[in-house]
């Protein structure tokens, strides 16, 4: 039976299999990448620390013929692609997410070093520094500032 995908109104076949992960059944979706011209799946899936849908694209190994899992989003607001590692934070052993973007010029991941604050929602970077004085490590978190598109620097 064909169905209607309600994201991109094309026609699609339902073939349900198992996700290795997690075991549970899921459609892959098969489209045209427009910028390889690779097969890949679209899959919503739920974030666990915004509760928002996203994007999982899954693409099909030229070699295998399997699916793989590259980790790669679609940002809302700019539209390019991220990957979403959670790590943990050495100081305060909170999860935080590390945005790693795609590099238009040469398609490689690259680690801008950016996070999201979890109350403001805001972009910072989390560096560390050794206080001269005291000999211990502090975080001077850059936001960035919505109406300047400047680094403010908040100690």
């Amino acid at each position: 039976m064909l169905y209607v995908d309600d994201l991109t109104g094309l026609l699609y076949r339902p073939l349900l299999y198992v996700d290795d992960l997690t075991g549970l059944l899921y459609r892959p979706l098969l489209y045209v990448d427009d910028l390889t011209g690779l097969l890949y799946s679209l899959i919503l899936n739920v974030d666990d620390l915004t509760g928002l849908f996203y994007r999982l694209t899954l693409y099909v190994d030229d070699l295998t013929g399997l699916l793989y899992r590259p980790l790669l989003y679609v940002d809302d607001l700019t539209g390019l692609l991220y990957s979403l590692i959670l790590n943990v934070d050495d100081l305060t052993g909170l999860f935080y997410r590390l945005i790693l973007y795609v590099d238009d010029l040469t398609g490689l991941l690259i680690r801008p070093l950016l996070y999201v604050d979890d109350l403001t929602g805001l972009l910072y970077s989390l560096i560390l520094y050794v206080d001269d004085l005291m000999g211990l490590l502090y975080r001077p978190l850059l936001y960035v500032d919505d109406l300047m598109g400047c680094y403010i620097g908040l100690y």
